[in-house]
């Protein structure tokens, strides 16, 4: 398993979120729809990161949040 920044990621990245299991409050709720959810890396916006779920519904997640790389693109997909 490789893990890493997300805003370190290649384009077309199969990636998971690994997400915070424990809160100073309450969790976010948009955070549920992202449980164990492969997403696919889209691009990098600044501070957050565009990613696509299997229906193609597009996130912006924080550059900053660690990811499970599931599947590298292939060399030549850029």
């Amino acid at each position: 398993m490789t893990y890493m920044n997300l805003n370190e990621v290649k384009k077309g990245t199969k990636l998971k979120l690994i997400i915070r299991k424990h809160y100073i409050g309450k969790k976010p709720e948009a955070m549920n729809l992202l449980d164990d959810e492969p997403l696919v890396f889209e691009a990098n916006d600044g501070l957050f990161s565009i990613c696509t779920d299997r229906e193609g519904n597009q996130y912006n997640i924080p550059g900053w949040y660690k990811v499970e790389i599931i599947e590298e693109p292939l060399p030549d997909s850029e």
